[in-house]
């Protein structure tokens, strides 16, 4: 079940009109929170911690640029894999799922309101103060999803 869906969201990042939210953002995103010493400065519960890894990997699961549901969609896949669970793991899956729903809704308007929801925000928005280099590709890579092969496909 975990070989799937690590397959499932595989292909949804590698989808052809990604040019930004891609495996490689998800990638950048736990590799930071791995090395960042600032990520560590408070201990999180396992369920927490859970539920801030996980979002990594589902906040962006649904995009496309012309829907205004993405973060939603994101969270109802969340909350589908988590309820999975239930029978291998011996976290608190419920509290896994709620946390993971939150973090990921407040990920459409980016305005946390506590510290987990920080953390998720922080290394989601990350990028914005990345060295100029890395910003300009960024740049780009968001405007070819708002006006690449997606957009003309709709």
């Amino acid at each position: 079940m975990i070989i799937a869906e690590g397959e499932y969201l595989f292909e949804r990042y590698s989808e052809p009109w990604r040019y930004y939210h891609t495996n490689f953002h998800i990638f950048t995103l736990l590799e930071e929170y791995r090395t960042d010493p600032v990520y560590r400065q408070k201990e999180l519960s396992e369920p927490e911690e859970a539920a801030l890894l996980l979002s990594v990997f589902y906040h962006d699961i649904v995009y496309q640029p012309d829907r205004v549901d993405n973060e939603q969609q994101s969270a109802v896949l969340l909350e589908r894999f988590v309820a999975n669970l239930q029978n291998i793991s011996n976290t608190p899956v419920n509290e896994v799922s709620r946390l993971g729903y939150q973090l990921i809704l407040m990920t459409k308007a980016h305005k946390p309101s506590c510290y987990l929801e920080s953390l998720l925000n922080d290394l989601d928005m990350s990028v914005l103060a990345a060295p100029q280099h890395i910003y300009e590709v960024y740049s780009q890579q968001i405007k070819q999803e708002y006006l690449g092969e997606f957009a003309s496909e709709g």
